[in-house]
């Protein structure tokens, strides 16, 4: 054989090997495309039966097709109620009881204890149930439907569930546990002081309910207090005096978000902070 038709045929034996390659390429290539497309057809299903599931659970719930939370509190309303909060009941004991009788780190335990004590208190009342929703479906966390449609039903029933977690609060034991720890030893109990305490854990304790059961759902900042930061006029407000901007500031009391901590995407109620320089009485 010439070297010329051996050469010829190489080449013959190359093409042929390439458009076998091509063609493996390409068989591949369909084969994924069916594949994703048979995803996104079962991934449509789930989410179909996802959406019959949520509105069969809501004809469930009686009244959800009405207004289901006329009593209470809508978003703009809890808005006003946590300004109001802050401006009257926490400024109040903050001038009345605790600027004159403490200093920056013990302005900080009081209302870190309180936030903490109530936040459970509410958490330890309502997590049994979610945590049984995510054993049964074998999940880690709820679907944003299904804790929708949870929300609305604590809704319809607020009244009983907030007057049974009130029930179960141990005011005393919490203004005890604050005494003790801070050394308030002027405090009788049931003297002035003891009841002015009393009335803001309950007014706290209203608050960290309706945000809890909120939707969309308030989320509260907890782990803010305490914390130093550079003043910010867009995200904090001085709790009293006038702080210049990246001043060094302590926060006292947390942030309000609509939707969770981790997303932060929605402010609704700014930090309040103390300038970390601040003079006590």
């Amino acid at each position: 054989m010439s070297s010329k038709s051996k050469i010829s045929s190489t080449d013959e034996d190359s093409n042929r090997s390439s458009k076998e390659q091509k063609n493996i390429v390409l068989d591949k290539l369909s084969n994924l495309k069916k594949e994703n497309l048979k995803i996104e057809q079962e991934n449509l299903k789930l989410k179909q039966e996802l959406e019959n599931l949520q509105n069969e659970m809501r004809l469930m719930i009686p009244g959800f097709a009405s207004n289901t939370s006329n009593t209470f509190p809508m978003l703009t309303e809890l808005h006003n109620k946590i300004n109001d909060f802050i401006k009257l009941s926490c400024e109040d004991i903050f001038f009345d009881l605790l600027q004159p009788n403490l200093n920056m780190k013990g302005v900080v335990e009081f209302f870190k204890i309180i936030f903490l004590d109530l936040y459970e208190y509410v958490d330890n009342f309502f997590s049994p149930i979610e945590k049984a929703i995510n054993s049964t479906l074998f999940i880690e966390q709820i679907y944003e439907p299904i804790d929708n449609v949870l929300r609305k039903s604590y809704q319809l029933n607020w009244k009983n569930f907030f007057d049974e977690i009130k029930k179960s609060i141990n005011y005393n034991e919490i203004i005890k546990d604050i005494k003790k720890r801070l050394k308030m030893d002027f405090i009788k109990e049931n003297g002035e002081e003891w009841n002015m305490m009393k009335e803001f854990i309950i007014k706290t304790f209203e608050i960290i309910f309706f945000c809890y059961i909120s939707d969309p759902i308030v989320s509260i900042d907890i782990s803010q207090i305490g914390k130093e930061v550079k003043y910010n006029s867009m995200t904090h407000d001085s709790l009293d005096g006038f702080i210049k901007s990246k001043q060094i500031s302590t926060i006292i009391l947390p942030t309000f978000y609509k939707g969770k901590v981790s997303t932060k995407n929605s402010m609704l109620v700014k930090s309040q902070v103390l300038a970390k320089d601040y003079e006590f009485n």
